[in-house]
């Protein structure tokens, strides 16, 4: 049996109380750092956790909108072709509109023509105005800076003024023919049944019809007629009434010096 000396023993014995105790504070520092980096790995994981909560709470907020944007997509198609229906319906109404217009338009022409041809044949009063005006009508139809209702319009008014002139007495200037010379003279019209005039001579006749739109001036050089139709113009050009003023119908009876107006 080997003997070990006492203080050898002492010695071991310290050595080994004291690797001990370094084995136990290795083991507890080792704990601590588990610990420590178990905490780390829970805080990394619940990081973690919350960074795959935002991500999917991204991921449906980007698919919600996904699908807003989808439907305001349809909606806004579905929109964009009502627009276009709409456009295409109102191309339609306008070509159908232009077409009517253009038919109404070609249809008024016609009947300008027509009253024309009717103004023309009618008595010299204010014949050349009158004219003028339709042809106004005509210009404004043909090149579009009136449409067809403003024509119609237009049209209505002047026949009204037709229907006045016919049924009205009024004075007014114009050129007559005396002597072969157009010269001023001051017109009487009773509807359009007669025409008297007085030239700035004092000359006092009355127009009378030779055949459709053509008429004479007759010259009167004394009598009761002549004196009848100077009244006439007197009241006529003063505004005044003129059924006391004795008109001479029967003209043809007249003692008369002829020329053509």
């Amino acid at each position: 049996m080997k003997i070990v000396p006492l203080t050898a023993m002492a010695v071991l014995c310290g050595m080994g109380v004291q690797s001990h105790a370094r084995g136990e504070d290795s083991v507890e520092n080792l704990s601590r750092l588990v610990v420590q980096r178990r905490l780390e790995v829970e805080e990394k994981a619940s990081a973690l956790r919350r960074l795959q909560d935002d991500l999917a709470a991204l991921r449906r907020q980007q698919k919600v909108k996904h699908s807003e944007s989808v439907f305001q997509v349809e909606k806004l198609r579905s929109k964009l072709k009502v627009l276009q229906r709409n456009i295409s319906l109102q191309k339609k109404q306008i070509a159908e509109a232009n077409r009517e217009s253009e038919t109404q338009v070609n249809a008024l022409l016609e009947d300008v023509e027509r009253v024309a041809d009717q103004v023309r044949l009618t008595p010299p009063v204010q014949k050349e105005e009158r004219l003028n005006t339709l042809e106004k009508l005509q210009t404004g139809l043909e090149s579009d800076s009136l449409t067809a209702r403003q024509g119609y319009r237009q049209l209505v008014e002047f026949l009204q003024r037709e229907k006045d002139l016919r049924q009205s007495v009024g004075v007014f200037r114009q050129l007559v023919t005396s002597d072969g010379k157009a010269v001023p003279a001051t017109l009487v019209h009773v509807g359009y049944s007669s025409l008297f005039f007085r030239t700035n001579q004092d000359q006092v006749g009355f127009l009378q019809e030779t055949d459709r739109g053509n008429y004479q001036s007759r010259v009167l050089e004394n009598g009761a007629a002549k004196e009848h139709i100077e009244a006439l113009i007197a009241k006529a050009e003063q505004g005044q009434e003129v059924s006391g003023v004795a008109i001479p119908l029967a003209v043809a009876q007249l003692p008369e010096v002829s020329h053509e107006n």
